[in-house]
């Protein structure tokens, strides 16, 4: 499932935005003056789609649809009625063909929870201050509902008796779970990890993505060569039985036997030069050329092993290829290398080793948001970034789209950007949507596109 179209009715009691995406090419750029929505629209999509509904609760608006690639829309309306306690926000989900579900503030049940318990129930989560928390493994602030929302499955297997009114119907869990929806924000360069004591202190331990990053590649390699020995070992102790069960091959002709080893032997130093096979395991193969049927059958059996050994590592070369072309083209004096211990590493042009934080904020950005693209997206996801020009160089900005389109066709993923950067979007026009101001108001801001045209 593919989100096609998104539709905003009065958001900040103005906008009526209309929004088709790029289906084919899979990357669509809005645009438009500081206040006209651009993150707002991200922010509500991300919500939606990550059970944290703190955007919609806040964000001023009265509809949003959402149309789908399947023929389904939903339709997300806000209710607020004043009340003795304040403002009571009702958010009701309407998708084509089912029961509409409504979603209150449900502090009444809320408040019968054990706040101080909710760090060890939930993994990742951290309490800021009395009725706020992070979730560190994606770095956003959520208020009391929003943990309720978002992980009421744990609290309920920890604490039964509590049940909320509103449970999300099947159809909504569903959705949520057919679309993998990213939110790479503005603020992508470091996540910081709180403490909160319960004599009101807190404490800050800033973490850097760009390091955390590089150990998850590192674990995510080291996994990777751990399935590659395990196939190995299999493959080597059925070797002996499949050697004796086959039978000389006309096409395996001497030549083709050649031109096969060269093949393997190129494949082999490509992943060696990954980071992915040590240096000793590239070995040269140098096959005198031979006429008995059976040293071809042994050579043909072991050219078989082996390409289905190296092709553990086919998904995840191309992704670490592509990642180092990438950065090693846009950065200066440096070089990015992979190393299945350390993951990322970058060293000088004289090989002086380099730690993350000697990195400049641009280049930081770009491997943070590269990473994202290529490491952390499954097929058809839906991508949101939010300002990509942050830090980056005009001529960074320029290549931004270049460098995305086969980081898209690779990982085959939806992206949408929302950007004040006319550099971003460069000569491609043909992806933008245009956010305008209201019928009828006057704005003596010149739009992004005339600035540039």
């Amino acid at each position: 499932m593919r989100l096609k179209e998104i539709r905003t009715h009065k958001l900040f009691g103005l906008f009526d935005h209309v929004i088709p995406l790029n289906m084919d090419e899979r990357i669509t750029i809005i645009h438009g003056p500081n206040g006209f929505g651009k993150t707002a629209i991200l922010r509500m999509i991300a919500g939606i789609f990550g059970s944290n509904f703190s955007a919609l609760r806040s964000l001023p608006f009265d509809r949003l649809d959402l149309e789908f690639d399947d023929g389904r829309s939903l339709t997300v309306t806000k209710h607020v009625e004043p009340g003795e306690d304040g403002d009571q926000t009702q958010i009701v989900f309407d998708l084509t063909g089912n029961e509409p579900f409504a979603l209150s503030r449900g502090r009444k049940i809320l408040g019968r929870f054990p706040l101080a318990i909710i760090d060890d129930v939930v993994p990742g989560l951290e309490r800021v201050t009395e009725n706020e928390w992070v979730f560190l493994p994606t770095g956003e602030t959520l208020d009391l509902d929003d943990v309720f929302d978002r992980f009421a499955d744990k609290i309920h297997s920890h604490y039964p008796h509590l049940s909320r009114e509103e449970e999300p119907p099947d159809w909504f869990v569903n959705l949520r779970n057919a679309l993998d929806v990213h939110f790479i924000r503005a603020n992508r360069l470091e996540r910081s990890e709180w403490r909160f004591h319960r004599r009101g202190t807190r404490q800050e331990s800033p973490t850097l993505v760009v390091a955390r990053y590089a150990k998850e590649l590192a674990e995510h390699i080291q996994t990777t060569f751990k399935r590659y020995g395990e196939l190995s070992q299999s493959l080597d102790r059925s070797f002996p039985r499949r050697l004796v069960m086959s039978s000389a091959d006309a096409f395996h002709s001497m030549e083709n036997i050649q031109a096969e080893l060269s093949e393997l032997e190129s494949r082999r130093a490509n992943l060696t030069d990954a980071g992915l096979l040590d240096k000793e395991e590239h070995t040269q193969f140098d096959v005198p050329t031979v006429t008995d049927n059976s040293k071809i059958d042994v050579l043909s059996v072991y050219i078989e092993d082996v390409k289905k050994k190296l092709s553990v590592f086919d998904s995840l070369y191309e992704k670490i290829d592509l990642f180092k072309t990438i950065l090693n083209r846009r950065f200066l004096f440096k070089t990015v290398l992979i190393d299945k211990n350390d993951g990322i590493v970058f060293v000088t042009t004289d090989g002086t080793p380099l730690s993350p934080s000697s990195l400049s904020s641009g280049e930081q950005h770009e491997v943070v948001l590269l990473y994202q693209l290529l490491f952390k997206v499954k097929p058809n996801a839906l991508m949101l970034i939010d300002e990509p020009e942050l830090s980056l160089h005009i001529a960074w900005q320029a290549q931004f789209l270049e460098d995305l389109a086969p980081v898209t066709k690779l990982s085959n993923f939806d992206v949408l950007i929302a950007t004040h950067s006319p550099h971003i979007i460069s000569d491609r026009w043909d992806l933008t949507v245009e956010l305008t101001e209201p019928n009828g108001c006057e704005n003596s801001l010149p739009t992004t596109q005339s600035l540039t045209r």
